[in-house]
């Protein structure tokens, strides 16, 4: 008896349909690596001037961004009974933004 293969573009949310995927499937890894990186280069500058400048549109932005963020964990945590994949995500994302505006900040790059 054949199994049919889990779609990974079908799911409950956005989330399930267009972010996930680039986690669950090997074959797309390289394409979130690339997204993963396009967050972490448009949230580091961010942090920098929030925190260092004292940049009200970019403390507003991470603001933004922080929120969104616990509305998605808190969403998949209400779906799923706790956290997976998308906190993975998430966490990865933030901590590396992070080291990021740490590094651009000592190094002068922002």
């Amino acid at each position: 008896m054949t199994e049919l293969r889990r779609d990974p573009f079908r799911g409950e949310g956005w989330i399930d349909r267009l972010v996930l995927p680039f986690v669950r499937e090997p074959t797309l890894w390289p394409i979130g690596l690339v997204l993963l990186g396009h967050a972490i280069a448009f949230l580091a500058p961010l942090l920098v001037l929030a925190v260092r400048d004292r940049a009200w549109l970019a403390a507003l932005g991470v603001l933004v961004t922080a929120t969104l963020s616990v509305l998605a964990l808190r969403r998949e945590q209400r779906l799923t009974g706790g956290f997976g994949a998308w906190a993975a995500v998430t966490g990865a994302t933030w901590a590396l933004s992070i080291a990021g505006a740490v590094v651009a900040a000592r190094w002068g790059l922002v």
